[in-house]
Order: C-alpha cells, then structure tokens, then sequence
C-alpha cells in the first residue's frame, strides 16, 4: 500500500511539472491511417452531459453548408417595373440584363414563372422569346443584300418589315428610339430644297422640337439650358450647304433666337467676332506673303541678279523670317 501510494504521488507530481513546462512530454506517434476514434458530446441525440464516441473518419466526411442566399435577389421591384414599363434601347438593355442573370444562376424557368405574375401578356411574350428572336432577327439582316444606291427611306421601310417580321407589334415598343431616329432624318431631307430663310428657320424649329432631341418635362433650369444649346447645334448641322452666306447668317441668328437665351446668344456672338477676327488674320497674312514673294522674285531678276544662289536662299529666308516676326508682332 505505502509503495502505490508513493507510485501514485510520483505520477502526480509529473503530470504537473508536465503542465507547468517543465517536463517536455512529446505526443505518441500515430499514423494517420489507423482507424482511431476521438470523443464528442452529441447534444442532438445523447442526454445533456452523455459522451459518445464518434469516429474522426466521420468527422471529416461532415460538409457544413451555408445558408443559401435568396434566390431572386436581383429581381426585384425596380428590375420588374423596368420590364413592364421601359421602351425603346432601356428595354433591350433590360432584357438582355434578365437573360444574361438568369442564365449564369440556370434559373431562368424560375423567374420566368415569378414575372409571368406581374407582367401584361405582351409584355410576358417579349420577355420569353426575347433570345430566340433576337437571333432570328440577326439571321435576317445577315442575310439581307441592298443595293449601295437605295435610299434611306428604302432603307428604313426594309428594316422596319424585318423587324416587324420578327416581333410583330412588339417592334414598335423595342426600336421607339430608332423609329424616331429614322423619322427625323427622313424629315430634316425634305428640308433640304427649301430656300426661304424664313420658311428654313420655321421648318427646322418644328423638326428640331419635336424631334428625338425635343423637350421634356420635369426639367431644371440647368437642363433645359443645355437642351437649348444641343438644339440649336443640331438646327445648325440641318441647314442646306448650298445655302448662300447671307441667308445663312441670316437663319443662324434666327435659330439662335429660339433655342438660345441671352447670355447663349452673347456668347455664340463672341465666338463669331473671333473667328472672323481669326479669319481676316489668316487673310491678312496669305496676301502678305504673296507680296513678299512677288517682291522677292522681282529683286531676284533685277537688282539682285549677281547674288549667288547661296547668297539668294539666304537673303529669302531672312525676309520671309523678318516678315513672319513683324505680322505676329503687330497682331493682337
């Protein structure tokens, strides 16, 4: 009994000089492949407190999962009403958006049910066979031949049958930009034989307003501003060329009046007076080098014959420098 007990003492009193580090106790070498088991509490079918050995092969085959996302997170209420009620290039763009989401997730089926309750039927139709369409649209024009000398008009009535071909009375709503587009320039052509300033200012002042670039409500000040600016910019890219000088200073002043206000119209001015003033400079400075050399070659063929033509190229270039340096000097 006394020598268990001195046994016991002496096992204690290892384990705690191995706890306070000062015995280095090195862990038993066991090769991963042996089958060994490890000690877990399973609170989900033991008894609070109950130990149920578990073996660490099972352990390490358990996969813990995420919860998982939700699965229309990027359908919702804006992204729906832009379907249902957008047109023109902002629809294709949403189309194209759903169908390139729904195809990285493969859940198109499933979104396609949740919209089919919050779209109208023609809205739904478009939607569903927006890819398939689309492709056979692109076939279509692929294979479409016109001649280089049809008119755009021709042009535009082509595409329009192909198109509506394809999407029926959809293509009205997934090309209103281009439809507009289309009438504009079709519209700004006929105004190409009118003469009268007048008549030409009033056309072009119609056409522009009312056109893809026309005013829209729910405008700051700012905006509308710069609406002005982008109108009257594309009523001047409207007129006639073979318009004369006159009528057309003429019809630009008036444009400006429309769509410019004060402060615009000052500025369009200034910007006038200096190109003009740039214009005259450009003139002034052409007329004056041609002087030069008429001058020049009239001392070539006579006082200055007996110079060398070393001695010419020298004297010319000096003239033409001491020119250049005295017409910039005097231009303000």
């Amino acid at each position: 009994m006394k020598h268990r007990l001195t046994l016991g003492l002496l096992v204690v009193g290892f384990i705690l000089m191995a706890v306070m580090g000062l015995v280095d106790v090195k862990p038993p070498n066991i090769a991963p492949s042996k089958a060994v088991e490890r000690i877990a509490l399973n609170t989900t079918s033991a008894q609070e407190g109950d130990l149920v050995i578990v073996p660490v092969k099972a352990i390490q085959n358990t996969v813990i999962t995420a919860p998982k996302q939700a699965a229309h997170d990027w359908l919702d209420e804006p992204f729906i009403t832009r379907i249902a009620q957008d047109k023109g290039q902002r629809l294709q763009q949403v189309l194209s958006d759903f169908w390139r989401l729904c195809q990285q997730e493969a859940e198109c089926d499933e979104r396609l049910q949740v919209l089919s309750q919050h779209l109208i039927d023609e809205r739904f139709d478009l939607l569903r066979s927006y890819p398939i369409k689309l492709a056979q649209l692109q076939e279509l024009l692929g294979n479409e031949l016109m001649p280089h000398q049809v008119s755009l008009e021709d042009k535009v009535v082509r595409i329009q049958a192909l198109q509506a071909q394809v999407w029926g009375t959809a293509a009205a709503l997934l090309y209103f930009d281009e439809y507009q587009q289309y009438q504009f320039k079709l519209n700004a052509e006929a105004l190409m034989d009118i003469q009268d300033p007048q008549t030409l200012v009033q056309a072009l002042t119609a056409l522009v307003k009312d056109g893809p670039i026309g005013n829209e409500s729910g405008r700051d000040k700012h905006s509308q501003d710069t609406l002005g600016v982008t109108q009257y910019e594309t009523a001047l890219g409207l007129i006639p060329q073979d318009l004369n000088e006159a009528d057309y200073q003429q019809v630009s002043a008036a444009l400006a009046e429309q769509f410019l206000n004060a402060s615009q119209q000052n500025e369009i001015k200034q910007r006038q007076q200096q190109v003009e003033s740039q214009e005259y400079q450009v003139q002034d400075y052409q007329q004056g080098l041609a002087a030069l050399y008429a001058r020049l070659e009239t001392q070539r063929a006579s006082e200055l014959a007996h110079l060398s033509n070393e001695a010419w190229q020298d004297y010319s270039r000096q003239q033409k420098a001491q020119f250049r340096t005295n017409f910039f000097a005097s231009t303000p």
